[in-house]
């Protein structure tokens, strides 16, 4: 019996040996750039995760050093102790508990020692973490961020909801946030400001033509929503609502220009598709909304070969007057109460006609022509049109003997809806000029050529001041052109009440 002992001890001391060499060239963690993200009322700060075998680890002093002042320390090959004020925290190598404060914690895995760094695994952010601190923490196990003190997270949630040519997005958040865009990589992103995120889910996966993924991540410290479209050459039209508290985004295939440095950006794709049989440059838009609702024609000014202005940091006009008629789009269709068409939703230029032969052909209800002026240093502000009838010589000239239907000539028409479209250029001002800082002068007449052809209520909307010499930052906030198309609602909604 000693015999067979002796030989059981000898295998097993040979397979410990085996075991120690293999753990010394064995690399003892993988290749990984995650970090945990500590959320603190002065900010977001990261810790690179440490994974050691199967186990996600944090260095303990790293942590420590976030979350309390530490006085000073005791360490040996087997033991660290750190203590603060009248507290104190003591780890033992391989041990799968802490103490602190003379109460052992356990831990879900044992405490380890790398590189010279002691390593405690991320359960102890719930099991240890509350104790060393007197502000509230907020854990949920298994998750890469815990948020600190005053620093308490809100959440979302996400519905798709495809489309014909494309697809709505929409994320309802559970607090106020703020949104920056930016494409990069062939997908969108969205920074989320305003308020820390804790997700449910991280990531969501749909089986649409036109969107492959969302997910969320803040592995900088900065909570962000990444979009990947299922295809190329699609364009990405976020609107913040609801207070900061909804965002409703169109994955759209219809091609547009890159809007640098402006939201809604179109997201770089690689040639254009083939057109569709019978397509032409001249085909009329289509209309989306409810059938019965009444239609606004949507024009943004410029396009194509003419620019129109720019700002000292190259913003061109025609790139702000599209994003800004896209968000008005956006906000009428999410009210129900309205139709809409665009004049034109790419950088192309329609002429003057073209322009208002679409607001004719679809027996509009209102058009809308958006522009951006110079308005001297002050910014920002806005300035709502009607047109200026040509003098009383011209107008007593058109043809049509008395009380005979006449045949009006095209340059003429809108001279017969000027009442209505005085009557929608203040609606409109006044609903502006409710906007908290923004200055809107009484609504005036201008001979802009775009409105004197339209043969419905017609109305142009300026914003600025924007110049080459100014900074058009203001104006392109994804904040102010909401509350510009909040207001322009507004004014659409006390306009069509009788």
């Amino acid at each position: 019996m000693n015999q067979r002992f002796h030989s059981y001890s000898r295998r097993l001391l040979w397979v410990g040996l085996l075991l120690g060499v293999a753990l010394v060239f064995w690399p003892s963690r993988t290749l990984r750039s995650d970090n945990f993200v500590f959320y603190l009322p002065a900010g977001a700060k990261t810790i690179p995760i440490e994974t050691v075998g199967h186990g996600d680890y944090l260095p303990l002093l790293q942590v420590l050093n976030l979350v309390v002042h530490v006085d000073g320390m005791q360490a040996s090959q087997s033991s660290l102790k750190v203590w603060f004020g009248q507290s104190d925290v003591e780890v033992h190598l391989g041990d799968r508990k802490v103490r602190v404060n003379k109460a052992w914690v356990p831990l879900e895995a044992p405490v380890r020692a790398e590189n010279g760094e002691w390593l405690v695994p991320l359960g102890f952010m719930a099991s240890a973490l509350p104790h060393l601190t007197r502000q509230p923490v907020q854990y949920r196990v298994g998750a890469r961020r815990v948020f600190i003190g005053e620093a308490r997270p809100g959440s979302f949630s996400v519905r798709l909801k495809p489309l014909a040519d494309g697809a709505d997005i929409m994320v309802a958040f559970t607090e106020t946030v703020t949104v920056k865009t930016e494409a990069a990589n062939g997908r969108w992103i969205l920074y989320l400001g305003g308020h820390p995120i804790e997700p449910l889910e991280t990531s969501y996966a749909f089986q649409n033509p036109f969107v492959k993924t969302l997910q969320f991540d803040d592995q900088d410290g900065v909570p962000k929503l990444i979009i990947t479209p299922a295809a190329e050459g699609l364009n990405f039209y976020p609107l913040l609502a609801e207070g900061g508290r909804g965002l409703l985004a169109e994955v759209s295939k219809q091609r547009t220009a890159s809007l640098a440095n402006l939201p809604p950006a179109s997201l770089p794709s690689g040639p254009p598709p083939p057109a569709p049989q019978g397509a032409t440059a001249e085909e009329i838009p289509s209309v989306e909304g409810v059938a019965s609702a009444p239609l606004i024609i949507l024009d943004p000014g410029h396009g194509g070969s003419d620019p129109g202005s720019h700002d000292k940091n190259g913003v061109l006009e025609k790139d702000l007057v599209l994003s800004l008629a896209t968000r008005v789009r956006a906000v009428l269709l999410a009210s129900g109460r309205f139709r809409v068409s665009l004049t034109r939703s790419g950088d192309s230029d329609p002429t003057f006609d073209r322009r208002d032969t679409i607001a004719n052909v679809l027996h509009a209800s209102v058009f809308l022509t958006f522009h951006a002026g110079d308005f001297g240093a002050a910014s920002p502000r806005a300035a709502v049109y009607s047109f200026e009838p040509p003098a009383p010589s011209e107008e007593s000239s058109l043809p049509g003997p008395a009380g005979m239907p006449r045949l009006i000539p095209w340059e003429y028409v809108q001279v017969f809806e000027l009442d209505r479209s005085r009557e929608l250029a203040g609606a409109l001002q006044q609903s502006l000029a409710a906007i908290p800082g923004l200055s809107v002068p009484k609504a005036a007449a201008a001979p802009a050529r775009v409105l004197r052809s339209v043969g419905n209520p017609a109305a142009a909307v300026e914003i600025g001041s924007f110049a080459p010499d100014l900074d058009s930052a203001p104006l392109s906030a994804l904040s102010f052109q909401q509350q510009l198309a909040d207001a322009i609602l507004k004014g659409l909604d006390a306009f069509k009440k009788p």
